[in-house]
C-alpha cells in the first residue's frame, strides 16, 4: 500500500497534505502510534509532528509498498524548483538525519513516475529536476522526496498553485505508479542538481535509484549500497563523464567491475 507522510513542521509538506485530503477524500482512521492515520482506498497519510528526515521509526508501520514524503525544498541560491530524491548520507555526517554512511531503500521507477508528473505541469519558470540522494531518514520501506521551494519566502508562504502540481503529481503516482523506461541506474557524478541525469529520465531511458554526485566520489566504497539497496535491481551505472577527470573515471569504473556492473556515459 502506498503512504504518504507529511509533518505539521513544514509548510509545503502540510499544505500539500491538505489539498490531497480535499482531492482524494482522505477520511481520518484514527491514530498509530500517536500519528494522525488518514486513508483513501488503499491510499494511507500519517501526519508527522517532526521534521521528516528524522522519520526512522516509520519503517515500524506494516504493508507499505512505499513512503512518499512531501517537502519544502531550500536552495542556498534561492532557485525555484520541484524535486525528487532518494535518502542517504554519502559521508561520514548525518546532520540532517539518518546515518553516516548509509543508504535508505530506493523505489527508481515509482520514483521516475513522478518526477514525470511533476514536470508535465511544471511552468517554464520553474522546472522539475532529480537531486542527488541526501540527507534522513534511514529506512527499510522503499522511499523518496518529492519537494516544492527554493526561497525562504517560497517555503515560508508556499502558493497553493505550487502545491497543487506536487500534489497532482502524487496523486497520479499513488493511482498508477507505473512509468516507462528502459533501463534502471545508478547516477554517479554532476551536480546535486544533475540536469543531464534528469533528462534521461524524462526521456524514458533510466529511472535512477541512487545518485551520487561529483563532490563524494571519494567514497566509492558505498557504490555497493546504492546497487542493493533499491527495490530493483540497477541494470548499469551512468556517469556524467565531462564532470569529472580520467583519474576519478578509472577509480569509478574499477569500482563498478568489483561489483559487477556495467557502465555507460552521459
Amino acid at each position: 500500500m502506498p503512504w504518504i507522510a507529511y509533518s505539521i513542521d513544514d509548510k509545503v509538506s502540510s499544505g500539500i497534505a491538505g489539498i490531497l485530503k480535499e482531492e482524494l477524500e482522505f477520511r481520518e482512521e484514527g491514530e498509530i502510534d500517536g500519528m494522525a492515520h488518514y486513508r483513501s482506498g488503499n491510499v494511507h497519510m500519517l501526519e508527522i509532528k517532526r521534521p521528516l528526515i528524522y522519520c526512522d521509526f516509520l519503517d515500524r508501520i506494516d504493508d507499505v509498498d512505499f513512503i512518499i514524503f512531501p517537502s519544502k525544498h531550500v536552495s542556498e541560491k534561492g532557485v525555484m524548483s520541484y524535486t525528487v530524491h532518494s535518502e542517504g548520507n554519502w559521508s561520514d555526517s548525518a546532520k540532517l538525519g539518518g546515518k553516516p554512511n548509509e543508504l535508505s531503500f530506493a523505489i527508481p521507477d515509482v520514483m521516475a513516475k513522478s518526477l514525470k508528473a511533476l514536470a508535465s505541469d511544471a511552468s517554464k519558470d520553474i522546472g522539475a529536476v532529480y537531486e542527488a540522494t541526501h540527507h534522513g531518514p534511514l529506512l527499510q520501506k522503499p522511499s523518496y522526496f518529492i519537494e516544492f521551494g527554493g526561497s525562504v519566502d517560497a517555503v515560508g508562504n508556499p502558493r497553493r498553485e505550487f502545491l497543487g502540481v506536487v500534489a497532482e503529481a502524487i496523486s497520479e503516482t499513488v493511482n498508477d505508479p507505473a512509468v516507462e523506461y528502459e533501463k534502471v541506474a545508478i547516477g554517479i557524478g554532476g551536480s546535486h542538481y544533475p540536469g543531464k541525469f534528469t533528462k534521461l529520465a524524462l526521456e524514458g531511458r533510466y529511472c535512477f535509484s541512487h545518485i551520487m554526485s561529483r563532490y563524494y566520489i571519494d567514497r566509492l566504497d558505498m557504490l555497493e549500497q546504492a546497487y542493493s539497496r533499491s527495490t530493483l535491481r540497477p541494470d548499469c551505472a551512468v556517469i556524467e563523464w565531462k564532470s569529472m577527470n580520467s583519474t576519478e573515471r578509472d577509480l569509478i569504473i574499477k569500482r563498478l567491475n568489483v561489483i559487477g556492473i556495467d557502465y555507460e556515459r552521459a
